[in-house]
């Protein structure tokens, strides 16, 4: 039986403040069977077993620990803190006892007030009346909320409510596969980020493709979503496309960079298009035919069925703020107050050396990432695998992640095989 973790991460700085360095033991100990590796000044330690999928994290209003499980629905966690990293898991509740509850498998997010809760299957994204001191929603049958996200591929619908305004929800949809040509016409509603109000939601919910405000398009399949505290920019980590060629040479092994995007405010963004399906962000320049004009993050023209789109047209979409080694895939994005943002790399299975299964760091500063567009070692590794060859079959795989409210960084991998506990 596959199980698997979520750990917690501690660092002994967060913010420029210090807090307490974590035990070196605890009354409760779970054995990773593969090891996580956590860079100077921060500790790690697992404290859960027994998962099924796990994908999102998100802490309600009482400090449970709320998780998707793909196909198994959402359970609440009781955390147990005795300091530092000795955290215990207490009570499971599972939320949802509806046919849906099958269905849901990545997105998750709560209202500011912390009283409404919204899931997603890859088609509808569904809300419920939440009461996080009884650890329940308050009715069985769930409320559609936006509908028509349904197409081949991709199945993920990442969800955010942004902090700005009346309340919105922030909804992405990626596209139907490695290469979808769909998603080059914005009418189609594919590989799009869209934000609706939460008020006077239209009976039987939005109409993904007709209604909302675009954040984006051109978007394969950008799974994390984050909105900066002080800024209420919406930034997001996109996993680029696979196997791809330029004028006739195949250059997937280190290309193209996975990309860190901002989009703006909710209220005040353009939409603007990132380029997919006919352009992506460069990362080893010296392997990109006719590469004179091209750096790091440059947006270049690929070999598409035939498309004459040319790097002149890429030059006109917009390119990452930073870009990452190609086919890590980031799945998650997570401020840690205004001065860092973490991300989760899944890892990659698209090239023949592996790479990404980590958590890393990028300094933010005034909204911005610190770090110039060209740089390369912008993400500072936080935990890692320590042997990485054993991946992606026999390592953890890092996938959602969360921040409670002392700093402490919760995630979880969806691969790591265990003795089921609890």
């Amino acid at each position: 039986m596959r199980i698997f973790y979520i750990f917690a991460a501690a660092a002994t700085q967060w913010l420029g403040v210090a807090v307490a360095v974590a035990q070196t033991s605890c009354a409760v100990t779970l054995a990773p069977s593969s090891t996580p590796v956590a860079a100077d000044g921060y500790s790690v330690r697992v404290i859960a077993q027994g998962l099924r999928q796990p994908r999102s994290l998100q802490f309600d209003s009482k400090g449970n620990l709320l998780v998707v499980q793909s196909s198994q629905g959402i359970s609440n966690f009781r955390i147990k803190d005795n300091g530092g990293t000795c955290l215990e898991i207490g009570e499971k509740v599972d939320l949802i006892d509806h046919p849906v509850r099958s269905r849901l498998n990545h997105g998750i997010a709560l209202s500011p007030n912390g009283n409404k809760l919204y899931a997603s299957d890859r088609g509808t994204v569904y809300a419920w009346d939440y009461d996080a001191e009884a650890r329940r929603v308050r009715s069985r049958e769930p409320q559609v909320v936006v509908r028509g996200l349904e197409n081949p591929g991709h199945s993920t619908r990442t969800l955010h409510y942004s902090a700005v305004g009346e309340g919105y929800l922030v909804v992405v949809r990626g596209s139907g596969g490695n290469i979808d040509l769909a998603c080059g016409d914005i009418s189609t509603g594919r590989c799009q980020m869209k934000a609706f109000s939460m008020q006077n939601i239209p009976r039987g919910g939005y109409n993904f493709t007709s209604s909302g405000i675009r954040l984006g398009w051109g978007m394969r399949n950008s799974v994390g979503i984050a909105e900066h505290p002080e800024t209420n920019v919406i930034w997001t980590v996109e996993n680029t496309i696979d196997n791809i060629r330029r004028q006739g040479r195949d250059i997937h092994e280190d290309n193209p960079g996975e990309e860190l995007n901002s989009h703006g405010r909710v209220n005040s963004t353009t939409g603007l298009n990132y380029g997919y399906p006919y352009c992506s962000a460069a990362w080893d320049v010296e392997r990109i035919p006719n590469n004179t004009h091209i750096q790091v993050g440059t947006e270049f023209a690929l070999d598409i069925d035939g498309d004459t789109k040319t790097d002149d047209y890429c030059s006109r979409v917009e390119a990452p703020r930073l870009s990452f080694e190609a086919h890590t895939a980031p799945l998650d994005i997570k401020f840690n107050g205004t001065s860092e943002a973490f991300v989760s790399f899944h890892g990659s299975w698209n090239r023949d050396a592996p790479i990404g299964y980590r958590i890393a760091r990028i300094p933010f500063r005034q909204g911005e990432p610190v770090a110039s567009r060209t740089d390369k070692q912008a993400a500072i590794n936080v935990v890692t695998n320590s042997d990485i060859q054993r991946c992606p079959d026999r390592c953890f795989r890092p996938v959602g992640m969360a921040f409670d409210n002392t700093g402490r960084l919760y995630f979880v991998s969806d691969t790591t095989g265990e003795m089921v506990h609890g």
